[in-house]
């Protein structure tokens, strides 16, 4: 009798262990299947920045100068001399790596600026006129009798690429 009861208590482990190592290989085969599809994923991002170089990487850098220079980002460079005497300025950062971050960081403030003057502009409260419209419903105020003029931006020299 206790080798019947011993018998099942090994085989109850095994089956546990048999168990274990079936959720162990499905959990690996699930890993494998997420590393799969990131490093996928990855090598599509790589193809598309090499297309754009390919393809549009004069565009590209040109608008990322004009980022630059409308950001104030100026490039990293130090002074070296040379064993003659010659001074040359080097850049430090010779892939932009850390310029285009700071770039991006710009960016992202710029835009969250953006969204929290338009979070603060959505909350203000439109005037009410005094027969209950508000203005943006199209009520007209008494002493708007004639329609405001209103400059357009592309008159007054206004360019997207500040030119």
């Amino acid at each position: 009798m206790t080798d019947n009861m011993t018998m099942t208590r090994r085989e109850r482990r095994v089956q546990r262990l048999a168990d274990l190592v079936a959720e162990r290989k499905a959990f690996e085969a699930e890993l494998a299947a997420k590393k799969a599809a990131i490093e996928a994923e990855e090598r599509a991002d790589v193809k598309a920045v090499k297309d754009a170089l390919k393809y549009a990487g004069e565009a590209r850098c040109a608008a990322v100068e004009e980022l630059y220079e409308l950001f104030g980002i100026e490039e990293e460079v130090t002074e070296k001399t040379a064993k003659d005497g010659t001074v040359r300025r080097v850049r430090k950062d010779r892939d932009e790596a850390k310029r285009a971050a700071r770039l991006v960081e710009a960016v992202v403030a710029l835009k969250a600026r953006g969204a929290a003057t338009e979070a603060s502009l959505e909350q203000a409260e439109e005037p009410i006129l005094e027969d209950g419209e508000t203005v943006a419903d199209g009520g007209v105020h008494e002493d708007d009798d004639e329609p405001e003029e209103r400059d357009d931006a592309h008159e007054r020299g206004f360019s997207v690429y500040g030119a």
